[in-house]
């Protein structure tokens, strides 16, 4: 559950594909719980400071392109808001 869960941003994942739109939501205040489904679809969930996540995506440690543009966008939207925008 998320007390707020607003958009952020989006992108196409390439030129070739315009009906692949990615959006990017940022949810805040998250109680998290245990994944329902994740082990079924073998997904291994990561738990990890935003803050790393972050540097990992900066960095190019976190190579795939779409996920990696999702945590930089959802860290520009926090700056902005953090700055009274």
């Amino acid at each position: 559950m998320a007390r707020e869960l607003r958009q952020v941003g989006g992108f196409y994942s390439s030129s070739a594909h315009l009906s692949l739109q990615g959006l990017v939501f940022l949810a805040t205040g998250v109680a998290f719980a245990a994944p329902t489904h994740a082990r079924f679809e073998g997904i291994e969930a990561i738990r990890m400071p935003f803050t790393r996540a972050v540097a990992l995506a900066e960095s190019g440690e976190l190579c795939e392109a779409q996920s990696a543009l999702a945590v930089i966008l959802a860290d520009r939207a926090l700056q902005a808001g953090s700055d009274g925008a």
